[in-house]
Protein backbone atom coordinates (compact mmCIF):
# COMPACT_ATOMS: atom_id res chain seq x y z
CA UNK A 1 0.00 0.00 0.00
CA UNK A 2 1.37 3.08 -0.96
CA UNK A 3 0.68 7.07 -0.67
CA UNK A 4 1.03 10.00 -2.85
CA UNK A 5 0.08 13.71 -2.44
CA UNK A 6 -0.42 16.07 -5.51
CA UNK A 7 1.22 19.76 -4.76
CA UNK A 8 0.90 22.54 -7.54
CA UNK A 9 0.44 20.25 -10.14
CA UNK A 10 3.15 17.91 -8.84
CA UNK A 11 2.96 14.49 -7.71
CA UNK A 12 4.96 13.65 -4.54
CA UNK A 13 7.41 10.67 -4.42
CA UNK A 14 5.24 7.51 -3.57
CA UNK A 15 5.26 6.36 0.54
CA UNK A 16 4.80 3.07 1.03
CA UNK A 17 2.62 2.21 4.43
CA UNK A 18 3.02 -1.63 4.66
CA UNK A 19 6.14 -3.24 3.87
CA UNK A 20 5.63 -5.45 1.47
CA UNK A 21 6.52 -8.62 2.77
CA UNK A 22 2.16 -9.75 2.74
CA UNK A 23 -0.30 -8.81 0.49
CA UNK A 24 -1.66 -5.62 0.79
CA UNK A 25 -5.69 -5.19 -0.42
CA UNK A 26 -8.92 -2.58 -0.22
CA UNK A 27 -6.97 0.21 -0.23
CA UNK A 28 -9.17 3.39 0.31
CA UNK A 29 -8.59 7.18 1.15
CA UNK A 30 -11.48 9.76 1.81
CA UNK A 31 -11.32 13.32 2.25
CA UNK A 32 -12.42 14.93 5.60
CA UNK A 33 -14.42 18.58 5.29
CA UNK A 34 -11.22 20.08 6.84
CA UNK A 35 -9.27 19.03 3.65
CA UNK A 36 -7.18 16.53 5.27
CA UNK A 37 -7.55 12.73 4.71
CA UNK A 38 -7.84 9.55 6.40
CA UNK A 39 -6.51 5.88 4.46
CA UNK A 40 -6.86 2.57 4.93
CA UNK A 41 -6.13 -0.65 3.89
CA UNK A 42 -6.10 -4.56 4.92
CA UNK A 43 -2.86 -6.67 4.85
CA UNK A 44 -2.84 -10.66 5.15
CA UNK A 45 -2.92 -13.38 2.89
CA UNK A 46 -6.21 -12.97 0.16
CA UNK A 47 -9.36 -15.02 2.13
CA UNK A 48 -7.98 -14.87 5.88
CA UNK A 49 -8.56 -12.29 8.71
CA UNK A 50 -6.45 -9.67 7.39
CA UNK A 51 -5.30 -6.61 9.85
CA UNK A 52 -6.07 -3.26 9.20
CA UNK A 53 -4.37 -0.20 9.20
CA UNK A 54 -5.54 3.45 8.82
CA UNK A 55 -3.18 6.74 8.27
CA UNK A 56 -3.90 10.43 8.36
CA UNK A 57 -2.72 12.82 5.56
CA UNK A 58 -2.66 16.52 6.33
CA UNK A 59 -0.70 19.31 4.85
CA UNK A 60 1.03 17.18 2.26
CA UNK A 61 2.73 14.79 4.61
CA UNK A 62 1.70 11.41 6.19
CA UNK A 63 1.45 10.62 9.88
CA UNK A 64 2.45 7.40 11.78
CA UNK A 65 0.51 4.52 10.06
CA UNK A 66 -1.87 2.93 13.24
CA UNK A 67 -2.88 -0.88 13.34
CA UNK A 68 -6.54 -0.82 13.97
CA UNK A 69 -6.74 -4.74 14.43
CA UNK A 70 -4.09 -4.69 17.48
CA UNK A 71 -7.09 -2.48 19.93
CA UNK A 72 -9.82 -3.24 18.00
CA UNK A 73 -11.12 -6.03 15.47
CA UNK A 74 -9.20 -7.61 12.53
CA UNK A 75 -10.53 -7.01 9.03
CA UNK A 76 -11.18 -5.96 5.49
CA UNK A 77 -12.76 -3.08 3.05
CA UNK A 78 -12.41 0.32 5.24
CA UNK A 79 -14.70 2.92 4.44
CA UNK A 80 -14.90 6.48 5.96
CA UNK A 81 -17.50 9.43 7.26
CA UNK A 82 -16.61 12.78 9.07
CA UNK A 83 -18.75 14.33 11.46
CA UNK A 84 -17.32 15.37 14.69
CA UNK A 85 -15.58 12.42 14.64
CA UNK A 86 -13.85 10.11 12.34
CA UNK A 87 -16.39 7.08 11.60
CA UNK A 88 -15.07 3.95 10.17
CA UNK A 89 -16.37 0.60 8.65
CA UNK A 90 -14.85 -2.88 7.92
CA UNK A 91 -16.12 -6.37 7.21
CA UNK A 92 -14.60 -9.43 9.83
CA UNK A 93 -13.31 -13.10 8.30
CA UNK A 94 -14.08 -16.12 10.04
CA UNK A 95 -12.43 -19.12 8.23
CA UNK A 96 -12.79 -17.33 4.60
CA UNK A 97 -16.27 -16.50 5.03
CA UNK A 98 -17.32 -12.66 6.26
CA UNK A 99 -19.52 -13.64 9.35
CA UNK A 100 -19.39 -9.86 10.48
CA UNK A 101 -19.82 -5.96 9.85
CA UNK A 102 -17.79 -4.08 12.54
CA UNK A 103 -18.17 0.19 13.16
CA UNK A 104 -15.86 2.16 15.08
CA UNK A 105 -15.82 6.44 15.99
CA UNK A 106 -12.94 8.29 17.03
CA UNK A 107 -9.81 9.67 16.06
CA UNK A 108 -6.46 8.60 15.23
CA UNK A 109 -4.61 7.47 18.16
CA UNK A 110 -8.00 7.64 20.11
CA UNK A 111 -10.73 5.13 18.73
CA UNK A 112 -13.62 4.35 20.67
CA UNK A 113 -14.93 1.24 21.14
CA UNK A 114 -16.07 -1.53 18.17
CA UNK A 115 -19.35 -2.47 17.60
CA UNK A 116 -20.97 -4.65 15.63
CA UNK A 117 -24.47 -3.76 13.86
CA UNK A 118 -24.81 -7.11 11.88
CA UNK A 119 -24.33 -9.00 15.04
CA UNK A 120 -28.35 -10.05 15.55
CA UNK A 121 -28.67 -11.56 12.03
CA UNK A 122 -27.68 -14.92 10.91
CA UNK A 123 -25.93 -15.35 7.43
CA UNK A 124 -22.49 -13.86 6.10
CA UNK A 125 -22.20 -9.72 6.23
CA UNK A 126 -19.58 -7.67 3.57
CA UNK A 127 -18.91 -4.92 2.00
CA UNK A 128 -19.85 -2.10 4.04
CA UNK A 129 -19.94 1.97 3.42
CA UNK A 130 -21.24 4.67 5.74
CA UNK A 131 -22.53 8.17 4.95
CA UNK A 132 -23.49 11.02 7.92
CA UNK A 133 -25.28 13.78 7.14
CA UNK A 134 -24.87 17.21 8.78
CA UNK A 135 -27.22 16.99 11.54
CA UNK A 136 -25.12 13.80 12.60
CA UNK A 137 -27.55 11.01 11.39
CA UNK A 138 -25.40 7.82 10.43
CA UNK A 139 -26.89 5.22 7.73
CA UNK A 140 -24.68 2.04 7.33
CA UNK A 141 -24.86 0.43 4.41
CA UNK A 142 -23.36 -3.77 3.66
CA UNK A 143 -24.51 -6.72 1.84
CA UNK A 144 -26.37 -9.96 3.82
CA UNK A 145 -26.25 -13.37 2.47
CA UNK A 146 -28.42 -16.08 4.08
CA UNK A 147 -27.69 -18.83 1.51
CA UNK A 148 -31.09 -20.42 0.00
CA UNK A 149 -33.32 -17.78 2.33
CA UNK A 150 -32.32 -14.76 1.44
CA UNK A 151 -29.83 -12.32 -0.02
CA UNK A 152 -30.12 -8.29 -0.18
CA UNK A 153 -28.34 -5.34 0.53
CA UNK A 154 -29.38 -3.50 4.03
CA UNK A 155 -29.15 -0.66 6.04
CA UNK A 156 -28.93 0.73 9.88
CA UNK A 157 -29.15 4.12 10.31
CA UNK A 158 -27.86 5.61 13.77
CA UNK A 159 -29.52 8.72 15.15
CA UNK A 160 -27.17 8.79 18.47
CA UNK A 161 -28.70 6.21 20.41
CA UNK A 162 -26.87 3.31 19.01
CA UNK A 163 -27.55 1.42 15.75
CA UNK A 164 -31.44 0.49 14.68
CA UNK A 165 -32.12 -2.89 13.68
CA UNK A 166 -30.82 -3.18 10.17
CA UNK A 167 -33.55 -3.16 7.25
CA UNK A 168 -33.80 -4.11 3.43
CA UNK A 169 -32.93 -1.76 1.36
CA UNK A 170 -34.85 -3.62 -1.52
CA UNK A 171 -36.49 -6.94 -2.20
CA UNK A 172 -34.99 -7.53 -5.36
CA UNK A 173 -35.06 -11.89 -4.68
CA UNK A 174 -32.52 -12.32 -7.27
CA UNK A 175 -28.25 -12.86 -7.13
CA UNK A 176 -26.61 -11.48 -4.30
CA UNK A 177 -25.61 -8.17 -3.24
CA UNK A 178 -22.12 -6.46 -3.28
CA UNK A 179 -19.93 -3.40 -3.15
CA UNK A 180 -22.06 -0.76 -2.20
CA UNK A 181 -21.51 3.22 -2.57
CA UNK A 182 -23.25 5.74 0.12
CA UNK A 183 -23.33 9.35 -0.42
CA UNK A 184 -25.86 12.35 1.06
CA UNK A 185 -27.43 15.03 -1.04
CA UNK A 186 -28.24 18.61 0.16
CA UNK A 187 -31.28 17.59 1.56
CA UNK A 188 -30.09 14.92 3.86
CA UNK A 189 -31.37 11.76 1.60
CA UNK A 190 -28.61 9.08 1.75
CA UNK A 191 -28.04 7.71 -2.08
CA UNK A 192 -27.11 4.34 -2.13
CA UNK A 193 -25.92 2.09 -5.50
CA UNK A 194 -24.69 -1.12 -5.17
CA UNK A 195 -24.18 -4.33 -8.12
CA UNK A 196 -26.19 -7.20 -7.07
CA UNK A 197 -26.52 -10.79 -9.43
CA UNK A 198 -24.49 -13.74 -9.67
CA UNK A 199 -21.08 -14.60 -11.41
CA UNK A 200 -21.28 -13.64 -15.21
CA UNK A 201 -24.39 -11.09 -15.13
CA UNK A 202 -24.96 -8.55 -12.41
CA UNK A 203 -27.21 -5.30 -12.48
CA UNK A 204 -26.27 -1.57 -10.88
CA UNK A 205 -29.18 -0.51 -8.50
CA UNK A 206 -29.74 2.70 -7.03
CA UNK A 207 -32.16 3.97 -4.24
CA UNK A 208 -33.08 6.59 -1.86
CA UNK A 209 -32.74 6.18 2.04
CA UNK A 210 -34.59 8.76 3.59
CA UNK A 211 -34.55 8.74 7.63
Amino acid sequence: AYGRWRTDGEWSQPKAFSSGEMDAWHTNVERRPDGSVLAGWDVGQGGQATTLYVVEGRDGAWGEVEDLSASGKAGERPHFAFGDADWLTWFHKDNQSPTAVYVRSGHPGAWGPVTEPSQAYGGFHFDPDIAIRPDGVLCLVWGWDAGEEDAELVYSLNRGEGWEPARKVADINWGKPGLPSIDVDSRGDFHVVWNQGVRGENHVYHAVLSP
